[in-house]
């Protein structure tokens, strides 16, 4: 006799991307996938698997992430798509084969990539978010040189507030351009309306593009030294780092921890291709967002960083009961997406430079949460790749009507201990995904980041 599927089980998984990881592609098609289950194509389970679609539901919180938009973008100009501009969600009902009296309802919920470097404003006063970028920018080899203009300029005294405005905006744009991740505020990137410097004219840059939430709101972080000399202006830039820590940090954190899973996409690809610099300030800024969302399944519904906070005798119970959040990060998914983009023999090798860039930035929290499962993967979303012989892959590059034949550089087995920008080349291609829509696309192992989030 057929059980009634009376238990409900709701799951909601964050995705967030580091520079060019392919978040809106990943996305878009683990939800074609979803929606059009082959088992064959997308193995669940033991393999036997099979999942059924119940359908889309209303966003309960967000902006609906726009799927179809994405899809067709990818069909019918034969583009990557447009980046996120803002925070989205896809929420569906489904039913598995293996589960006999549940049913599944999961969300996505899509988070801009940009919006991470301000996760370090969400437990920080801002003399305290001032101490930690100034810190960075003098300690971090990847930051110093760029940081130097800025942080000299406070050496022969404190400059009038709209210098320090100027010089902190004129070094967040080295920094954009530098590609170095720790962009803070920030807004100047990606706008609290939307707007992404990617898509500003290079001479409008600095017209444009706020260090707040708009031109009358701007602020900087200053060296102590200065904050001392200057008590105006360090109260000045404090009202407005706690207005805009309330508008964007603070939500932001409360949403990210609010998910029962957390899916980190990272590029390991463009990390090779860009150089030590920037591999270096990925993994700092994974370092933030690790702490800041305290990952692990704790006692009493707990996460074992309240429940310390709760037992601590410097803290107390009170302090912590008001970030008290009943969904806890029970699972984190670390992949290197674009498996393509190397030779299937390298593929492995991709998952083991994930693991070895971000196991120890986790491990502790494993140690003390109750439950807390880690994986690494490697996975393409979209396979425009095919693999020959000689290490060479073909695929369609630039405007080309024929594939090309070409040789990405191989994958180290791990991180060098130095490299140099161009030193790893792995050309870009196009994607390729089947016109007809309840046709999903070629992967290359979505489906286990898939079984690994649903557990």
């Amino acid at each position: 006799m057929k059980l009634p599927k009376f238990r409900l089980r709701r799951q909601r998984v964050g995705v967030v991307g580091l520079y060019r990881s392919g978040k809106t592609v990943f996305l878009t098609s683990l939800i074609n996938h979803l929606q059009n289950h082959n088992p064959r194509q997308f193995r669940l389970g033991r393999g036997d698997v099979k999942l059924i679609f119940a359908g889309q539901r209303e966003p309960s919180r967000f902006a609906p992430f726009p799927y179809l938009q994405y899809r067709n973008e990818l069909v019918n100009a034969r583009q990557w798509p447009t980046k996120t501009r803002g925070i989205s969600e896809y929420t569906f009902g489904y039913y598995r084969s293996d589960w006999h009296v549940t049913r599944g309802e999961m969300t996505l919920v899509d988070f801009p990539g940009e919006r991470l470097a301000d996760l370090m404003m969400a437990k920080a006063s801002y003399d305290q978010w001032s101490d930690l970028l100034i810190t960075i920018f003098r300690n971090h080899d990847e930051y110093r040189a760029l940081a130097e203009p800025y942080l000299g300029a406070f050496d022969a005294g404190v400059p009038a507030e709209s210098a320090v405005i100027e010089g902190y905006r004129q070094l967040l744009l080295r920094l954009f351009l530098g590609f170095r991740p720790i962009v803070s505020p920030s807004a100047f990137l990606l706008s609290p309306q939307g707007h992404w410097l990617g898509d500003v004219p290079e001479a409008q840059y600095l017209d444009r593009c706020f260090s707040g939430l708009d031109a009358a709101r701007q602020f900087a972080p200053m060296p102590a030294a200065a904050r001392q000399q200057q008590p105006d202006l360090r109260k000045a830039f404090a009202q407005r780092y706690d207005e805009y820590r309330r508008e964007i940090a603070l939500p932001l954190a409360r949403w990210m921890r609010g998910c029962d899973a957390l899916t980190v996409l990272l590029d390991v690809t463009t990390l090779l291709a860009a150089g030590e610099g920037m591999y270096q300030g990925n993994r700092e800024l994974l370092s933030h967002l690790i702490q800041q969302l305290s990952p692990g399944k704790g006692y009493f519904g707990l996460s074992a960083d309240v429940l310390s906070t709760v037992l601590s005798p410097v803290h107390g119970p009170l302090s912590a009961l008001l970030d008290l959040n009943w969904h806890e990060i029970d699972r984190v998914a670390f992949v290197a997406t674009k498996a393509d983009k190397v030779h299937e023999s390298d593929r492995p090798r991709l998952a083991d430079l994930v693991r070895e860039m971000t196991e120890g930035l986790i491990a502790a929290h494993q140690a003390r949460a109750v439950s807390l499962e880690v994986g690494y993967f490697a996975c393409a979303a979209v396979k425009s790749t095919r693999s020959v012989s000689e290490g060479k892959l073909q695929a369609f590059v630039g405007a080309g009507a024929e594939p090309s034949l070409f040789a990405p550089s191989r994958v180290p087995e791990q991180w060098p201990p130095t490299w140099q920008h161009g030193q790893f080349l792995f050309p870009n291609v196009e994607p390729w995904i089947p016109p007809r829509r309840d046709a999903a696309p070629d992967h290359i192992e979505l489906d286990r980041v898939a079984d690994f989030l649903m557990g």
